[in-house]
C-alpha cells in the first residue's frame, strides 16, 4: 500500500511540474524540472529531453540533461542519429543492454570522438495526440 501512494505521489508531482508556469513560458528550467524527477524516479544516473523541431520535424533539439558532457544541452541531432534520433524515427521504445556496437538497430553508427558510448540505457518517444514530438532518455 505504501508503494503505491509513493507512486501515485510520484505521479501527482510529476503532473504539477507540467502545469508550471516555467514549462508553458519555453524555460529549459521547467524542462530541467522534469527531466530530474523523471531520472530520480526511475534510479538513473543520467537522462535527456529532446522536442522534435524543424519543417518536418525532421531533426531534434536537446532542452534538458542530466549528467550529459559538455555542451550536449541546445545541440541538435538529425532524426535516425544516435538512440536518441532512433527512437523519434521508428516511434519506438528502447531499451539497451551492453554496448551498442554489437546492436543491430545501431549497425554502422560510428559515434563523435570523444562521445560516451553508452552501455544501457531506456528512451521512449513522447507523444502529443497521433504525432511525435520528442524522445526521453
Amino acid at each position: 500500500m505504501f508503494r503505491k501512494l509513493q507512486q501515485m505521489s510520484w505521479i501527482h508531482d510529476l503532473y504539477q511540474l507540467g502545469q508550471s508556469d516555467a514549462l508553458h513560458e519555453g524555460s529549459g528550467e521547467g524542462f530541467e524540472r522534469i527531466l530530474r524527477h523523471i531520472v530520480a524516479g526511475f534510479g538513473a544516473d543520467s537522462g535527456s529531453l529532446a522536442l522534435c523541431q524543424g519543417d518536418d520535424d525532421n531533426y531534434l533539439h536537446i532542452v534538458a540533461g542530466i549528467d550529459l558532457p559538455e555542451g550536449c544541452i541546445g545541440k541538435t541531432i538529425a532524426k535516425g542519429t544516435g538512440i536518441i534520433g532512433w527512437v523519434v524515427e521508428n516511434t519506438q521504445p528502447l531499451l539497451l543492454k551492453g554496448d551498442i556496437a554489437t546492436d543491430q538497430r545501431f549497425r554502422g553508427y560510428i559515434p563523435k570522438t570523444g562521445t560516451p558510448i553508452p552501455s544501457s540505457a531506456l528512451c521512449w518517444p513522447l507523444r502529443l495526440d497521433n504525432r511525435v514530438i520528442g524522445a526521453l532518455c
